[in-house]
């Protein structure tokens, strides 16, 4: 995983430029934050680095901290974290994302790896309507099934 004091995620880029300030907004989201500011981060990140006109080198970085973050939450806490890691790899499958650097796809791959057990796990408890469509959604793509996901999380 691509250490948050890296140099490289300067030259990465996310919706607004270049991605040198994800780290910092990695290291917002590790800590207990309250739940405003905690949506705050959340929301810079996401728009930063998977929006409705796609994904870009730096999600491929992020997206194993992502993982790691949902890991270490209680699973009824995940569903955000899974959305996100489902819509990336949805994304990547469109004939305009970028393509994910090779230095950080061996990452990227254990990511997605490690995000299907937890969607198995998660899927062991009660969800509603929108809890169950993010993951199950989210569980097709990163098993492979980009276009089903896509179509069971409502992002075509």
């Amino acid at each position: 995983m691509l250490s948050l004091n890296n140099e490289r995620w300067n030259n990465l880029t996310h919706a607004y430029g270049r991605a040198s300030d994800i780290p910092n907004l990695l290291k917002k989201l590790a800590h207990n934050l309250d739940t405003e500011s905690r949506k705050k981060v959340w929301t810079e990140l996401r728009s930063s680095l998977c929006d409705v006109s796609g994904i870009y080198t730096a999600s491929y970085a992020a997206l194993p901290h992502i993982v790691t973050l949902a890991a270490m939450q209680p699973a009824r806490e995940r569903l955000e974290y899974i959305a996100f890691t489902g819509m990336v790899e949805a994304f990547r499958h469109r004939k305009e994302a970028q393509p994910i650097p090779p230095d950080l796809e061996s990452d990227y791959r254990a990511a997605l790896k490690q995000a299907s057990s937890l969607i198995l796990e998660c899927l062991k408890g009660g969800w509603d309507e929108r809890g169950y469509k993010i993951l199950l959604g989210a569980l097709a793509t990163v098993r492979g099934e980009p276009r089903l996901g896509s179509t069971i999380m409502g992002l075509q």
